[in-house]
């Protein structure tokens, strides 16, 4: 295994080539996931995937990578779930039915989100029932479903508040959608804590690994202390 510096430095060098700078953070790959030139094919091809074509309650991180699967869902009626920036806000419910035709590109942006979401509690969430889809970006994936990224464990951290929620269960999917270069034979290793995807999608290739074992409570060591305060933090203590 390398070590996680090494492994981010090549990562940076491979994603500048075709990444889309951010609005706010242009290129600093340290600050967040970026779009892709082939993130619209990658979102197609994934929509053909049965993970996608079965699922009804959808969380989805806010990777700019997934701006095109987070329309799509959207333009097929699909409520999604994201999580805000940091989870300073907690969790964001995105109802398909209150966006007027036409404006579902502005609501898969990460400003659109804010404009068109309403904070959900876990409670409403339970209400609705447990979510059968999770979509979430990478800096890289590696072929036994382990992913990488930048800064701190959130898709870990938001399994685990689900997973003590009742919202995921051991046959909920992971889906990682990346560029094709963002898929390494090695990675860092990884912890009991971590979150692999069962599904990797380039817009080349589907790669069906299958479920792996899974997180069943929060590991609260991750929990930095900014975060120690976030809405579905205080709600699940």
């Amino acid at each position: 295994m390398q070590h996680p510096e090494n492994i981010a430095h090549q990562i940076e060098q491979k994603v500048r080539p075709f990444a889309r700078a951010d609005s706010h953070f242009h290129l600093d790959f340290s600050r967040f996931i970026p779009g892709f030139h082939g993130d619209e094919e990658a979102a197609s091809r994934f929509a053909k995937h049965p993970a996608y074509q079965r699922s009804h309650r959808v969380f989805i991180t806010p990777d700019n990578s997934l701006i095109p699967i987070r329309q799509s869902l959207l333009e097929e009626g699909r409520d999604i779930v994201l999580p805000t920036y940091g989870l300073h806000d907690g969790f964001i419910i995105i109802s398909a039915a209150t966006i007027p035709m036409g404006h579902e590109r502005f609501a898969s942006w990460l400003d659109g989100a804010q404009h068109f979401g309403r904070s959900v509690s876990l409670e409403e969430l339970w209400q609705r029932g447990a979510f059968d889809l999770i979509v979430a970006g990478a800096a890289a994936v590696d072929r036994a479903g382990r992913r990488f990224g930048m800064g701190s464990h959130y898709l870990d951290i938001e399994w685990g508040i689900f997973a003590e929620a009742g919202l995921v269960n051991s046959e909920t999917s992971v889906v990682a959608i990346v560029h094709d270069s963002q898929v390494s034979d090695q990675l860092v290793s990884a912890s009991t804590s971590h979150v692999r995807a069962d599904v990797v999608v380039t817009a080349t290739q589907t790669l069906d690994i299958g479920i792996k074992s899974r997180p069943v409570a929060l590991d609260w060591s991750l929990v930095e202390p900014e975060l120690s305060n976030a809405p579905p933090l205080l709600e699940l203590r």
